[in-house]
Parts: structure tokens; sequence; C-alpha cells
């Protein structure tokens, strides 16, 4: 191990040494393996809505409350828009009805004078009583009204009372609290705990199944969690200048459990996140003073709370985030600018001993993060926790121990899903892929090919959508440059099958909607369009998407717009049809005919080559339908701000290889892998050059001088491919002038190759015309012979 940096000096930043390493360019997902030893050696940031919304168990996992209608309008953290009631169902010619609809009006009549007179604000810096301002009499009366109207309907019959009685306690719940804001202070004990046993019976009315279309019951919480700090709205904790001094420990205490509830109860919901929120804004109002952290600290739920929202630094708009810290023993020396909300939380904790305490996985964590590996180390040897074996891999790498490590790794995805559902899981799913993204670099960096991309495969499979899931970019990668062709053939045959296409289709050729392309898809179409690339193209035809999956074809529409029911040629078809047309190479007779099907290849090969043999990254960058050159695999090109080149591109592949994977954690046998397995020629889209170069072929195999010849070489001209100038000066040394020549590589004529076919005879008889016609004389002459031949042969038979 190496030596220990005290823990309270945190010599690294946790938002640094947490940052995914993330490709750069629009929406393109985390790649692990651009930066191996920041992958393996930091952990990635936690998950503060995660771990808030598990500070406490939910009371009833089992309760299904239905969310708020689509329509209903969105709860604030803590409570309904603004002070206004909630929005009345239509129900008013009812008991309850009339008597919601007399109080909804005297509430907002109160409220709108309170309005008028409170100065803007919720509170001053200074402030630290209820507000004692006289609202007026008629303030009063209509709030009293209001009142009188809500209880009245929690006195009627339960039935009577049922559809509106959640509101009616709501309602009241509020009205004492601001009721509490206009009396002296010995006058708001009483108000406080009249309101929150409305917001308490407003809980139990929803609880045994009164009507609660717009989520009272939860926004409840939130509003007897600010019932504690008053007269601060939540808001207000965003502010950097809140006197601590203002609000007594025990209350905020009290509001961080019961935002903890809210957070807690809304995880089962799904109703929202409006605790998390709250929960949020008074962990980062806490770690900008060690007063208030001090204040917090023993109290196990705040501390936790603290913790999580240290451990999530890097996802978080917080004036200590950023990139700010290094660790001191990467870097060699001592640590740069560290945020004070760690130093200070690091503070406390060690101050009250670090032995044997709760969540010490979590704490583990921490003083991984802040660079002190003995405390951590310690730490997570007192729980088996995914979190504290995932602690542990790291540490273990740290000592060079990669064995210890992948055994530490394997026990954290093994211990995840014992975990997944209870308050004491330390992963959320995410981080479980990213764990088994890490087991992949890990594999990796150890000559485990096939293992790493089994790794990274599950990562990526599990993650989501292909293309927006996890680390989709690493498998890909190591399918294409790592693996062979054997090896990979090998696994898809074992673990990744021919997928069912769905049933329909949405009209278009683009993705299903609700059967997106997966990463299955994508890597045995990778696959694929290996094979087709070094010639095996009936063996790539199985690994192809099926002709009648819609995800991959295009409609056909009738002149209505409706489907027909048939498909336009889809990648397998024209995957077929190259192989088909390879084998015509082969077996035409002629070279008129060879030519033909050369053309055919080429035309095929400039077409679809980016469905049919494309690379999925580097050059052609199948992975974004060669939108981008850059930005997933193994990426050479460096930009300035100008979009200039910054580095050249290396020439050789051998010094493209070099380039592309340096650095700790990568083996020579990697690099050779990638070496042998650079696509021929190394050109973006390269597909293009090949069917240049088929077209040559056809060329080859036809009479220079004649018109099919002119206009394949014409016709590959204008595939962009970088090759224009040789195929015109090929052209023009040795073809005929044809009247497409002024715009060669543009308009240019199908190849007729019939006449192709005939031209050396139509050649050969043009000569011979010619010759007669200019020189008769010695053909007279050679005829006169043959015919005096023919008679004297003739008059001897004769004889």
């Amino acid at each position: 191990m190496a030596k220990a940096i005290p823990f309270v000096a945190l010599p690294a930043l946790v938002a640094a040494g947490m940052a995914a390493v993330h490709a750069c360019g629009p929406a393109f997902p985390t790649q692990l393996l651009d930066d191996r030893a920041h992958t393996l050696k930091t952990l990635p940031a936690g998950s503060f809505g995660y771990e808030a919304s598990r500070l406490l168990p939910p009371e009833n996992p089992r309760r299904d409350t239905p969310p708020p209608p689509a329509d209903a309008p969105a709860l604030t953290p803590d409570h309904a828009p603004g002070d206004a009631p909630p929005p009345d169902d239509g129900l008013g010619n009812t008991p309850a009805g009339r008597l919601y609809a007399r109080g909804a009006a005297a509430y907002r009549a109160a409220h709108a004078a309170t309005a008028s007179t409170a100065a803007p604000g919720a509170a001053t810096p200074d402030t630290a009583e209820p507000r004692t301002t006289d609202l007026g009499t008629a303030e009063h009366a209509a709030g009293d009204a209001g009142a009188q109207a809500f209880a009245a309907i929690l006195d009627l019959p339960a039935a009577q009372a049922a559809p509106r009685a959640v509101k009616a306690a709501f309602m009241l719940g509020k009205i004492h609290a601001q009721r509490g804001l206009s009396l002296p202070p010995d006058g708001w004990p009483r108000e406080r705990d009249a309101a929150i046993a409305m917001f308490t019976r407003t809980r139990a009315l929803a609880a045994q199944g009164d009507p609660d279309p717009d989520g009272l019951a939860l926004a409840s919480w939130g509003e007897q969690a600010r019932l504690f700090t008053r007269p601060f709205a939540w808001t207000d904790f965003a502010r950097d200048d809140l006197p601590t001094a203002a609000i007594a420990p025990a209350d905020l205490l009290q509001a961080i459990h019961l935002y903890a509830r809210q957070a807690a109860e809304e995880s089962v919901t799904e109703a929202g996140s409006t605790g998390v929120d709250s929960l949020r804004l008074i962990a980062r109002w806490a770690l900008r003073d060690s007063s208030r952290v001090a204040m917090l600290v023993d109290d196990p739920l705040a501390r936790r709370l603290m913790v999580a929202y240290a451990l999530a630094l890097a996802d978080e708009d917080d004036g200590g985030g950023g990139e700010d810290g290094a660790d001191g023993a990467d870097n060699g020396g001592a640590a740069t600018a560290r945020p004070a909300p760690v130093r200070m939380l690091a503070d406390a904790i060690r101050a009250r001993g670090l032995v044997h305490v709760p969540d010490a996985d979590r704490l583990s964590a921490l003083a991984y993060t802040a660079g002190d590996y003995d405390t951590a180390l310690t730490l997570a040897r007192q729980e088996e926790t995914p979190l504290s074996d995932w602690v542990r891999a790291k540490l273990a790498i740290r000592d060079g121990d990669m064995a210890g490590a992948a055994g530490f790794y394997a026990a954290a995805t093994r211990g995840f899903p014992t975990l997944a559902a209870t308050p004491e899981a330390t992963l959320e799913p995410k981080n479980v892929d990213t764990l088994k993204g890490e087991q992949g670099v890990l594999a990796l960096s150890r000559g485990e090919y096939v293992q790493a991309f089994a790794f990274l495969y599950d990562a990526a499979r599990d993650a989501g959508p292909y293309g927006d899931s996890g680390v989709s970019g690493d498998a890909a990668y190591v399918a294409e440059r790592v693996l062979t062709i054997a090896e990979l053939k090998d696994y898809v045959d074992a673990h990744i099958p021919a997928p069912v296409p769905p049933d329909g289709h949405d009209g278009s050729g683009d993705d299903m909607p609700d059967h997106p392309r997966t990463m299955p898809d994508a890597i045995r179409a990778l696959l694929a369009r290996r094979l087709v690339r070094v010639g095996d193209v009936d063996g790539a035809i199985a690994y192809f998407p099926a002709d009648n999956d819609p995800r991959y074809a295009t409609a056909i529409m009738d002149g209505n717009g409706r489907w027909t029911g048939k498909y336009e040629p889809s990648i397998r078809s024209w995957a077929r049809a190259y192989g088909a047309a390879l084998r015509r190479v082969g077996t035409a007779w002629t070279d008129t005919g060879r030519a033909a099907a050369w053309f055919d290849v080429a035309n095929i090969a400039r077409a679809h080559g980016m469905d049919i043999m494309g690379t999925e990254q580097d050059p052609d960058y199948a992975a974004t339908d060669g939108n981008f050159d850059w930005g997933v695999g193994r990426y050479l090109y460096r930009f300035r701000n100008d979009d200039t080149d910054l580095t050249p591109l290396p020439q050789t592949a051998g010094q493209r290889a070099a380039q592309a994977l340096s650095g700790p954690f990568i083996q020579d046998g990697e690099r050779r892998r990638y070496l042998h397995s650079e696509v021929v020629p190394y050109q973006r889209f390269h597909y293009r050059n090949t069917a240049v170069t088929q077209a040559q072929r056809a060329a080859d195999l036809l009479p220079p001088r004649s018109q099919a010849f002119a206009a394949a070489l014409c016709t590959a001209a204008g595939w962009e491919s970088g090759d224009e100038a040789d195929l015109y000066a090929r052209y023009v040394r040795q073809g005929a002038y044809v009247p497409f020549a002024r715009h060669f590589g543009k308009d240019c004529p199908a190849p007729d190759f019939r006449a192709a076919a005939y031209f050396p005879y139509r050649q050969a008889w043009r000569k011979a015309r010619h010759d007669i016609r200019h020189d008769w004389l010695p053909f007279a002459g050679g005829a006169c012979i043959v015919a005096l031949g023919a008679a004297f042969a003739w008059r001897k038979w004769r004889w």
C-alpha cells in the first residue's frame, strides 16, 4: 500500500477524481478506454438523487398512489404552485363540493391580501423571527371563513367528505401555517402544531383510500418540513448569505428528516423529485460553512446526506466543482486547489472518529477520492458491499495487484443484484454498468481480449439502445479492432443470437419507437461488415439485419401514403447482390462480361458501402452513419478551437497504432491486433476508394477507346474518393474523345458494355474498309492473282 495521505489534508478534489471520461461531441456515450489510468484509479461520481431518495425507507413500499393527472399544475419542491389551493375537480354540486368552493374563494382572498402587503422575498438575512405584520381585518376574516369551510368538510360523514377530504385537510394545514406568520413568536408553536396535525391527517386520509389526484399527501411532507425553516422559503437555501444562526439545529434536522421522507415516498410512487431537490439545496448550503457542517454531522441521516452530496460533486453545478483538483498520488506533487465543502466535511467526520461508523462504505469512497488510501481501506474492510468492493478494487490497482482487483470487481458485480431494491443499496443501476465496463478495461489491460469484450458488451447491452448506452463505443472498439474475426464470430454465435424482427411498421425507414436498434444488432452487423471486408460475403449474410426487419428496411408506400406490405431492398439484400456480382466476375466468359460485373460491384460498394463494409469507428464511423469523423473509438484527430488540425495524421499503420494506443494499461498485444485490423485503404469512407479500384478493374478489361471505358472512369470520378485527377488523366492518356468529356465526373452515361463487346470487331472492319478505300491498287492486284490462280486450278482439275 502506498503511503497514505492524511484524510484531513484532502489532496484531491472529488469532482476531478470522479468525473466520467467522455468523448467530445454531441451526445456521444461514455468511453472508459479513452484514459485508462483515470478509469481504473478513480471512482465515478455518485448520484445524489439516488442516494437522497434512499436516506429513509418508504413507509409502505407497496402503496400505489396514482400520479397527478397530466394537466395538473406541477408541484414545487415543497408545495402546490404558489400558495393557491389545489384546483377544483368540478364536483361542486355536493355538500363537500359547495363547502370547498366557499373555502377556496375565501383562501384566495386572504392570500391576495397577504401578497399585496408582504415585502418582496421570503425573508432577509437578518430575519430570525416570524413576520408579525398585521395583515388586516379583511384578511383575517377571509382566512377564518376558509378555515371554517374546510373544517366543515372534515366534519361531514366519511362517505360525503371523502372526495374533498384530502384537499380540505391539506388547505387547513396551509392556513394554520400562514396564520403563524402573523402571530408573535410565542404564538407560532401553537399554529405549527395545528398545521402538522392537518398535514398528518392529509396523509392518513390518502392512505385509507380517499382521492388524492393532486399528490397532496406527498406535498404535505414538504409543507411540514417548511414549518421548521420559517420564515425562510426553501429557495433561500440557495443563498450563501443565509445566516446559520437563523435556524435552530434541531429544526433544521427535523426539516431534513421530513424532506428525506418525502424523497423516499416519491421514489416509490415515481411522482417527482421535489424532496430530492430540497435536500440538494440544504446539503449545498450546509457544505458552504464549517459551522453548518459541525451542526449537522452528528446526526447519521444528515451526515449521510452531506456525504452523498460530496460524492456527487462532479454532477453538481457547484462553485467547488469542476476540475480544480488532482490526485496527489498520480501527479507526483502536492494537491492543487480543492473544494472547501469536502474538506470541511472530512474535518468534521475525522473529529468524531472514523472507526466502526454507519455507512462505512460511503465514507470509504469519500476517503478514497480524497487521497487517504489507508483510511479508505480501513473503512472498506468494515462491511462487504458493492461500493466497498469497488473501492478495494481501485486500491488493488494502485498497488499493482491486477488479479486482486479482478476479484474485487467480480465480488462487487455479484453483490449488486441482492441489494438493488433495498435502501442499503450503494450502487444505482447505471453505476453497475460502469462497474462492468471497468472490469472490461481491466481485462483488456491483462490481455484477456475475449473476456474484456464480454464485460464491455454486457455493460453496453444493459444500459440501453445502441449509441446512447454506457460503454457502447468501447465494446465496439474491442469487437472491431482487438478481437480477431474468428474470436468475434465464435462469441456472437454462442452469445448473440439473431433478433426476431418486430411485427408491423411505423411507415418510415427510421427506427421503430417501440423497437430501437440494440447493441446485439450493432455487434452482429459489425461482424458482418468485417467479413465482407475480408471477402467472405456469403458468410456475412446471416449477420446482417433480416430483409423483413422493419427497423432497417424502408417501406414502399402506395399513392395514398399507405404501406404496400413491401420493402425496398434491405442491407442484407444489397450484401447478397454484392456477393452475386463478385461471383459473376469469376464466372463470366468474356472480358466484357467480367468488366460489367466489376462495374456492378463498384456501384454497390459506392452506394451501400457504409452499410455492407464500412468500419464501425475509424475511419468510416458507421456508428454515427458517417456524420462525424471523431467521437467514438480510438480517433486520431486533434483540433484547435478553429477546427484546424493540431497534429498531423500519422502516415503509417504502425505510427497510427502507437498514437491511438499510448499510455498505461495497454499491452503490445493489443497494439499488434489494432495494427493488423486496420482497414485497407486507410481513408475516410474507405469503401469509396474500394469502389474506384473496382471500377478501374472494369476499365482494365474494356477496350480503351470504347464508350464503356470512358463512361466507367467518368462514373468513378464522381464518387468523391480523391482520385478524380488520376482518373481523368488516365482517360486523357488512353481513351477516345466522347461528348461527356467536357464535364468528366458529372452527368456520366451508363457504360455500353454490349457495344464494347463488339468494339474490337468493329474496329477491325473499319480499318479494312479504310485500307480498301485509300489503298485499292494493292488489293486489286492481289484479287487478280487470286482469281488467276483459282482459274488455273479449276482448269487443271477439269483436264
